[in-house]
C-alpha cells in the first residue's frame, strides 16, 4: 500500500513537472514573439519619425552612425567629421569627402 501511494505521488510529480515544462516553453515562445513584435513596432515608429522630421540614419565606411537631415539624395562626411548633403553624386567642394550610406531606422 505504501509502495502504491509512493508510485502515485511519483507519477503525479512527473505529470506536474511535464506540465510545468510545457507551460515554461509556451511562456518563452510568447515572450520571444512579444519581443519581436516590439522590435518591429519600434523600427516602424522610428522610420515614420524619420519621415516626419526629414532625417535619416547614415553610416560611414567604419560603421559610425549619423542622424542627418534627409532632404537631398546624397550624404557625405569629410575627413574632419563635417557632414553635408548634395542633390548629385558629386561631393561638396574640397577634398576628403566620403559618401554615407543610408540604413533602416533601428
Amino acid at each position: 500500500m505504501v509502495k502504491e501511494q509512493q508510485a502515485r505521488v511519483d507519477q503525479a510529480t512527473r505529470n506536474l513537472n511535464m506540465i510545468t515544462a510545457a507551460q515554461q516553453r509556451a511562456f518563452d515562445s510568447n515572450l520571444a514573439n512579444a519581443k519581436e513584435q516590439q522590435r518591429a513596432m519600434t523600427q516602424e515608429y522610428n522610420a515614420f519619425s524619420e519621415v516626419q522630421t526629414q532625417t535619416g540614419t547614415f553610416v560611414d565606411t567604419s560603421g559610425h552612425r549619423y542622424v542627418l537631415t534627409n532632404t537631398q539624395n546624397y550624404h557625405w562626411v569629410s575627413t574632419g567629421g563635417k557632414t553635408a548633403e548634395t542633390s548629385s553624386p558629386t561631393p561638396p567642394p574640397g577634398g576628403g569627402w566620403t559618401q554615407l550610406k543610408q540604413v533602416p531606422a533601428q
